[in-house]
C-alpha cells in the first residue's frame, strides 16, 4: 500500500525536521520545501496527497503559494492545511479564500496535527469514491443511450426503408406511356421524392450511429 504523500512547506529547518520525523513515523511520505517557489516546482513534478504549509516564508509566502498551487489542474481535491502561528481571523479568511482547507497552530500537539491530516485525507478519499461512482453511473446511462440510438437507427434503416424501397421499385416499374398527362406529372414528382426521402433516412442513420460515445 502506498504511503500518503505530504508536501511540507516550511522555511524553519529545525521545525520542519521535527514535523518530518513524526509524520514519517506515522507512515507518511514527506517531501520538504523551504519556500513557496520550491514547493510549487515539486507539486508540478510530483503532486502530493496533501499540503502542510507555513505562511511566513521568503521568496514566496504561504498565501502566494496556495494561490499558485490551486491553479494547477491536478491540485483539485488535494487538501491544503496551513501550519502556522498566524491564526487571526483575517489571516484565516484570506487563506480560505485562496483555497486552503484548514488552519493549525504550530503549537498544536502531534496527535492534533496527525488527526487533522487524516480527517482531510478521509474526506478526499470519500470524494474520490463518489466521483468514481458518478462516472460509473454515467457510463451506464451512456450505454443505455447507445442501445436506444442503435434501436432507432435499425428501425429507420429497416422498418421505414423497406416499404420505401418497395415504393421506389413500383414507381420504376410504372409504364408512364399509357398514363394521362396529369398522372405522368404525378409519377415524375413521386420518383425524386422517394429518392430524397431515402437519402434523408440514410443520413439520419449515419448521424445517429456517430452520436454513440465510448466512455472510459
Amino acid at each position: 500500500m502506498n504511503k500518503p504523500k505530504v508536501l511540507l512547506v516550511e522555511d524553519t529547518l529545525t521545525f520542519a525536521e521535527v514535523v518530518r520525523r513524526f509524520l514519517e513515523r506515522e507512515n507518511f511520505e514527506v517531501i520538504l520545501a523551504l519556500n513557496g517557489n520550491e514547493a510549487l516546482q515539486m507539486a508540478q513534478e510530483n503532486m502530493p496527497d496533501i499540503v502542510l504549509c507555513d505562511v511566513q516564508m521568503p521568496l514566496c509566502n504561504g498565501f502566494e503559494f496556495c494561490k499558485a498551487f490551486r491553479l494547477l489542474p491536478k491540485s483539485i481535491g488535494v487538501p491544503f492545511i496551513f501550519l502556522t502561528n498566524q491564526t487571526e481571523s483575517a489571516d484565516v479568511r484570506i487563506g480560505m479564500g485562496l483555497g486552503a482547507d484548514d488552519y493549525i497552530k504550530k503549537s498544536a500537539s502531534r496527535s492534533e496535527i496527525i488527526d487533522a491530516i487524516n480527517i482531510r485525507l478521509q474526506k478526499k478519499k470519500a470524494l474520490e469514491e463518489e466521483v468514481i461512482k458518478l462516472m460509473f453511473d454515467f457510463s451506464i446511462e451512456i450505454e443505455k443511450r447507445d442501445i436506444t440510438l442503435g434501436d432507432i437507427a435499425q428501425n429507420q434503416s429497416h422498418v421505414i426503408r423497406a416499404p420505401l424501397a418497395a415504393i421506389m421499385q413500383i414507381v420504376n416499374m410504372i409504364d408512364i406511356d399509357e398514363m394521362s398527362e396529369k398522372n405522368k406529372k404525378l409519377v415524375s414528382l413521386l420518383a425524386p421524392l422517394t429518392t430524397q426521402l431515402d437519402t434523408v433516412i440514410r443520413e439520419n442513420v449515419y448521424a445517429i450511429n456517430n452520436l454513440k460515445t465510448d466512455v472510459i
